[in-house]
């Protein structure tokens, strides 16, 4: 098997995690996103229909969230993999995939059994605010396109954001206490969080902040 390399980003809805990843695309050779998993899957569109029925016993009323096992996140990711070793893809950039403790661990046991690949965690850490300003803009700018994604209103996303604390930070801070985690602030410019992240993984130049502001910055 080829090795293969997993970049997870994290952070809030509307940190910039997909920005970022494309503008990756353009730095890392032989890449490709994996974004907006749950939503193809969810409504047979987009790239990821095929998992429908893996996720179909855990749809739930829009504004309730998921509840997926890791199982089924880790055979969805192994799947995503195999296909991407057949494309001959060797760095995949992983938006929002894993989102509970329980999405870790399976995950930590499928890189267990695989010893081609390898995985780095990253953080872009914004406030509350920046998620619901962006929900205001997309939802003016759809709008203006004639268009709306059914999320993009403050109470789904103040739904999203609940989800989040309970459920995300708590995976996120195991991965600050095992030492996996790098922090990114992403309330700056575009150009200065795509910086740090190229230093971080084209160059393999680890900018952190400390443990400190990057638990103070998950609890806001």
């Amino acid at each position: 098997m080829s090795a293969i390399t997993l970049d997870f980003l994290h952070g809030r809805p509307a940190c910039g995690k997909d920005t970022q990843a494309n503008l990756l695309l353009l730095d890392i050779a032989h890449s490709s996103k994996v974004s907006g998993v749950y939503r193809s899957a969810f409504t047979q569109t987009g790239s990821y229909t095929k998992y429908h029925d893996l996720v179909k016993p855990y749809i739930k009323p829009l504004g309730q969230g998921i509840d997926i096992p890791g199982k089924v996140v880790a055979d969805i990711l192994a799947d995503i993999i195999k296909n991407a070793r057949e494309q001959g893809i060797t760095t995949l950039l992983i938006c929002g995939l894993l989102r509970t403790p329980d999405h870790k661990k399976a995950i930590d046991e499928l890189l267990k059994g695989d010893h081609e690949l390898t995985s780095t965690h990253i953080y872009l850490a914004t406030g509350e605010g920046k998620a619901l300003d962006q929900t205001h803009h997309r939802l003016a700018d759809n709008q203006e396109a004639g268009g709306e994604r059914l999320d993009d209103n403050d109470e789904l996303m103040q739904a999203r954001l609940a989800r989040y604390k309970a459920n995300t930070v708590p995976m996120l801070k195991e991965l600050e206490n095992e030492g996996r985690l790098h922090i990114i602030r992403a309330d700056r410019n575009i150009d200065e969080i795509h910086t740090e992240l190229k230093s971080l993984l084209v160059s393999e130049t680890h900018i952190l902040e400390s443990p400190q502001t990057a638990l103070s910055t998950m609890r806001r």
